[in-house]
């Protein structure tokens, strides 16, 4: 389980990591400060995600199940 979280991290990552590269190109290809915090965020950014995802689930009271009475027909 764990190596398929891992294997979907990636996966976001490098699409987003890419699509920041490219983008850059784009727009010149200059190497500058800014365009390294970008790339940097592109890796940084999925696993705050994630952080928050989880932070979510795990902060959601357990809600007994429901009592329903039972029919008969």
């Amino acid at each position: 389980m764990i190596y398929l979280a891992l294997l979907l991290y990636c996966l976001v990552c490098t699409i987003f990591l890419m699509a920041s590269y490219f983008e850059g190109e784009r727009d010149g290809g200059d190497w500058d400060i800014w365009r390294l915090v970008g790339l940097a965020f592109s890796l940084v950014w999925p696993l705050n995600l994630m952080i928050g995802l989880f932070a979510v689930a795990w902060s959601r009271p357990v809600s007994q199940p429901a009592v329903t009475p039972s029919h008969k027909w």
